[in-house]
């Protein structure tokens, strides 16, 4: 008899008995699919964590090599930036660690798309590196204009070894507050980064 199907019979009193065994592999077979399931969400649930984080190394790792010479020049009047700290983001000297905030000076920020660009001779050959937002309330309350700045911090990673040996990487910033990329401005700054060493 095919295992796991009910064995039924009927009882001296007309009702009807339902085989022991046979409930037991019923219950045998639940567990063994629930048992299934939960490994099979484990194993899910381990891909997916590092797909994420391979898509997060290589969004936020690798910058994009980009000419942004056409791309307009930001008035500093009203596109404000500050670096707060560059330093090395781990002991072996590998990543250098850029922290900071950018900001439209009397515009609310809603939409977060700041990237940090290094370029050296000119910016028809740039690199641009995408940032991670950082919450900034302190900024707010330094300008308290009345407007929110809370999400112009940032804070990006650049491994030093995709940059070459003694040269002066200039500073600057692709930004766009806007919700349809129409408003990238390309702000300058008056910072650099002078690679030495394969260290920064």
């Amino acid at each position: 008899m095919p295992s796991g199907l009910l064995i039924a019979a009927k009882g001296n009193d007309g009702g009807v008995i339902v085989s022991e065994k046979a409930g037991n592999d019923i219950v045998v077979r639940k567990e063994k699919m629930t048992e299934r399931i939960s490994i099979g969400l484990i194993v899910f649930g381990a891909v997916f964590t590092l797909f994420v984080l391979a898509f997060q190394y290589f969004y936020y790792g690798y910058p994009r090599k980009m000419d942004l010479s056409d791309v307009q020049i930001a008035d500093t009047e009203s596109y404000r930036y500050f670096i707060d700290s560059i330093s090395d983001s781990n002991t072996q000297g590998e990543y250098t660690y850029v922290r900071g905030w950018v900001l439209h000076e009397g515009e609310d920020l809603i939409h977060f798309n700041t990237e940090l660009v290094l370029y050296s001779d000119d910016l028809s050959e740039a690199f641009v590196f995408r940032t991670k937002m950082q919450s900034r309330t302190d900024v707010t309350t330094h300008f308290d204009d009345g407007y929110d700045y809370d999400s112009s911090g940032f804070v990006v990673n650049i491994k030093n070894s995709l940059l070459d040996d003694d040269t002066v990487w200039y500073i600057a910033f692709l930004y766009d507050d806007t919700q349809d990329g129409s408003g990238e401005r390309l702000i300058i700054t008056d910072k650099a980064l002078i690679c030495e060493d394969d260290e920064l």
